[in-house]
């Protein structure tokens, strides 16, 4: 039997980790809430001892082709409305679908009276992501632990969002017990967010910009339609632009721009935390987020993030996060990249001047 590799002894370590993690920080804690983008293993929900549970999905496609690339478990049998039901009813879990919802998020003490405790977890509810003894376990994830107050507006968050009319509403059902008034449109000042207030996408460009050094990128899938593409591109001939790309042909044609521009890309197979870090060998700057780089992935739907200023301490675990893997990760060439070109031409060219006499092609 072969040795696992570097990469996927590190996925499974952390897969390890944040389990234990995610289990002894939320458990035991009242009215929690949970956010991804699918559920194909409720195993860690079962585990979570809490009075109320409610997870929060996304209602629309979430098993379509075009949509469940977002996962790393698209080849998982992912959970359909009719099987959460037949699954979860029985339990505490209310299970509620939103459309394009991608925002992954923990949180604790959904009521007015209790004080929250959040995180923003990268995964999935998936083997790929927190079952170390799969081996399915090859996600690349990241956790990163709110501050009191990123956690007080990742509940205004959760409960502005619940207050709205769910696309798929699983048993079983009960009332939201939100205690307060709530406004319609809470104020964030630490949280960024495509829905409502369309600062995730205006905070990556500035962290683009803001780059004196390096820019390092992680991410799941890239496309090459948007704004924040065109900048990152750009911003390529003035500073050392480094991205590690879950290795998907999806992928191919963004990247190949990239290297034209001179970014250094790096495949790192399940890949899926969405880290932007800005110099991270002198003042390092960081934005995680749940959103890929693709235009809808910025622009529409439910994406979350937080912004880590030079001087926070989460942002070792970051730096770290993305060092490790780029050390381990494969060195990426474009296919397109002329000396290649070059030669795979002539090595044709010589194999059809051999065989000729034979075929009498001349």
């Amino acid at each position: 039997m072969s040795q696992p590799s570097v990469l996927t002894t590190l996925a499974r370590e952390d897969a390890a980790r944040h389990r234990a993690e995610l289990l002894a920080t939320f458990s035991g804690r009242p009215n929690c809430v949970v956010g991804a983008f699918c559920l194909a293993d409720e195993g860690l929900l079962r585990e979570l001892t809490t009075d109320v549970l409610y997870l929060n999905i996304a209602s629309n496609n979430h098993q379509a082709k075009d949509r469940v690339a977002s996962s790393p478990d698209h080849r998982a049998k992912l959970k359909s409305p009719a099987q959460l039901k037949d699954g979860l009813a029985g339990d505490a879990a209310m299970v509620r679908g939103y459309p394009n919802h991608h925002a992954k998020y923990w949180l604790a003490g959904l009521l007015d009276e209790e004080t929250p405790v959040g995180a923003l977890f990268s995964g999935d509810l998936t083997a790929s992501a927190l079952d170390p003894a799969s081996q399915a376990a090859n996600a690349h994830e990241l956790l990163l632990r709110l501050e009191a107050a990123e956690a007080l507006e990742l509940r205004s968050f959760a409960r502005w969002l619940m207050t709205a009319k769910p696309r798929t509403e699983v048993l079983p059902r009960r009332e939201l017990l939100l205690s307060g008034s709530l406004p319609k449109l809470p104020t964030f000042r630490k949280l960024l967010l495509t829905n409502p207030n369309k600062t995730l996408k205006r905070e990556i460009l500035a962290l683009i910009a803001s780059a004196q050094e390096s820019l390092d990128v992680t991410m799941w899938a890239v496309d090459s339609g948007s704004e924040v593409f065109a900048k990152l591109m750009a911003s390529a001939k003035r500073v050392r632009v480094r991205l590690l790309v879950h290795e998907d042909p999806a992928n191919r044609r963004a990247l190949e721009e990239l290297a034209q521009a001179g970014a250094e890309i790096r495949l790192c197979p399940g890949m899926h935390a969405k880290v932007w870090l800005a110099d991270r060998n002198t003042t390092p700057a960081a934005i995680v987020a749940s959103a890929n780089l693709l235009a809808d992935g910025l622009e529409e739907g439910y994406e979350l993030g937080v912004r880590l200023e030079p001087g926070d301490s989460r942002l070792a675990a970051v730096t770290s996060f993305v060092a490790g893997r780029e050390a381990a990760a494969r060195r990426w060439v474009p296919s397109s990249a002329p000396a290649e070109k070059t030669v795979r031409s002539l090595q044709q060219l010589d194999k059809v001047v051999r065989v000729a006499p034979r075929l009498k092609l001349f």
